[in-house]
């Protein structure tokens, strides 16, 4: 079941309205950051004495309630709590102003700044996201880490017509498509003569700020989802590539969608990645792209 984490009157506090004061509008977070402050969170609440679960399943109907809030540690608007006038716009609105926080949790800090000062909430809030990714890593514990809410897919609408998808094209419709794709550009990449014999499945060690976790592949999407950037470190010829490709076919059986891009040829071509691969894809048909189905990741 999906998990919409912006459902209607879910989060519907003070921080989703866009009140005036002081005769200008609030500067508040739109969907995408709401999203991400809350997957990188695992859906818990920041405060470490809290830790409370934000999302579940409605009782006795379908759908999902969500009790957490997307708060801003710098106000949103001035006269706010910990209202910083140097910040910018685009600061202010982003996913650093932000921390994940249940309803109750959230209205306590925006009534008490001296107690709940910046620097404190900052804490709150790598603390928190330390939290949900040693769950991830060590396979233990509560961290939820959901899909796109169907508000943020609609974002990547003006994207269908430079697949070849027909206008009514839905996420859900063309998906299995893209897993087959996904897989058979995988497939051909393992049919190349450099690639192994025998590809061992190597072990991975996870360094953070203050600890390293032994990985394994099996966990890398959820790592993935909440670290949302990862970067493979070793030696030349130790099988960075190689890991890469059976991460991908993990994640694949996940149902995730990966990309392999090798970057040297993409940063060669000054275009954007989601252009270049549009064009990858029309040189290889020499024609635009028949499907999706057929569009190689």
């Amino acid at each position: 079941m999906p998990i919409e984490p912006n459902s209607p009157k879910a989060n519907e506090t003070k921080d989703d309205l866009a009140i005036p004061s002081g005769g200008r509008r609030r500067d508040d977070f739109n969907a995408k950051v709401k999203s991400l402050l809350a997957q990188r969170a695992g859906y818990l609440c920041s405060n470490p004495e809290c830790r409370r679960q934000t999302i579940g399943p409605r009782k006795g109907e379908r759908g999902t309630i969500n009790i957490g809030v997307a708060a801003h540690i710098k106000a949103a608007s001035p006269g706010g709590p910990r209202y910083d006038h140097n910040q910018t716009q685009l600061e202010r609105t982003s996913e650093d102003n932000g921390i994940w926080l249940c309803a109750n949790h959230a209205h306590q800090i925006d009534h008490d700044s001296n107690e709940f000062a910046v620097e404190k909430l900052k804490q709150w809030k790598e603390g928190a996201e330390e939290h949900a990714f040693q769950q991830i890593a060590n396979g233990r514990g509560v961290a939820i880490t959901p899909q796109l809410a169907a508000e943020l897919l609609r974002q990547h609408i003006p994207h269908i017509p430079g697949l070849g998808l027909s206008s009514d094209a839905g996420l859900e419709a063309v998906k299995p498509q893209v897993l087959v794709a996904a897989q058979e550009d995988i497939n051909a990449y393992m049919r190349r003569k450099n690639w192994p014999d025998y590809a061992v499945e190597l072990g991975l060690q996870c360094e953070t700020n203050s600890a390293s976790y032994s990985l394994t592949q099996s966990c890398f999407s959820q790592v993935l989802d909440v670290a949302r950037h990862v970067v493979l470190v070793s030696e030349p010829g130790t099988g960075k590539s190689t890991t890469l490709i059976q991460a991908a076919s993990k994640l694949i059986a996940g149902g995730q969608v990966p990309a392999f891009v090798p970057l040297s040829v993409w940063s060669e071509s000054g275009a954007d990645l989601f252009s270049w691969l549009l064009g990858t894809c029309q040189r290889e048909w020499d024609t635009d792209p028949p499907s999706l189905g057929s569009f190689r990741l």
